[in-house]
C-alpha cells in the first residue's frame, strides 16, 4: 500500500512540474488558449484578416496575390497557434518572403489578443512591423 501511495504522489509531482515547466517556455495552459469562434471555418477567418494592417499597405502593394495570400496566411496561422517568440515563415513566387512572430495570448476584454512582429523582405530590402492584433468574434484578427 506504500508502494502504491508514493507511486501516486510521484507521478502527482511530475505532471505538477511538467505543466509549470511548459507554462514557463510559453507553452499554451487550458486557461490561456484562444475562446472557440462559432460557425466560423478556418478558411472565412483567413479571408477576413487583412494582410495590410500587418505589413503596411505599401508593402502589400509591392507583393503578388500569392504572396499577400501566403503573408496573410502564415500571419493568421501565428497569431491562431504559433507559440510565443517562434517564427512562421513564408515565402513567394518572386523571391519575396516573410517571418512572422507572436507574443502570449492576452485577455482584452472579451477578445483573445497578441502581439506580433513582421519581418518581410522583398528584392533585399526589409520591411518591419510591430503592433498588437485581437481576435474578432468573425474569427479573423485585426490590428488594435
Amino acid at each position: 500500500m506504500n508502494k502504491v501511495l508514493i507511486a501516486s504522489i510521484l507521478v502527482g509531482s511530475l505532471v505538477l512540474s511538467s505543466c509549470a515547466r511548459l507554462e514557463q517556455e510559453g507553452g499554451a495552459s487550458l486557461a490561456r488558449l484562444p475562446q472557440e469562434t462559432p460557425n466560423v471555418t478556418t478558411a472565412q477567418a483567413i479571408s477576413l484578416t487583412d494582410i495590410s494592417a500587418f505589413i503596411g499597405a505599401d508593402v502589400a502593394k509591392l507583393l503578388s496575390q500569392k504572396e499577400r495570400d501566403e503573408a496573410v496566411s502564415a500571419q493568421f496561422y501565428a497569431l491562431q497557434f504559433g507559440r510565443p517568440g517562434v517564427f512562421r515563415n513564408w515565402q513567394g513566387e518572386t523571391g519575396a518572403n516573410g517571418k512572422v512572430t507572436v507574443g502570449p495570448y492576452v485577455r482584452v476584454n472579451t477578445l483573445d489578443c497578441r502581439q506580433f512582429e513582421n519581418i518581410v523582405t522583398i528584392s533585399d530590402e526589409v520591411y518591419e512591423r510591430q503592433g498588437t492584433a485581437c481576435r474578432e468574434q468573425d474569427g479573423s484578427w485585426s490590428v488594435v
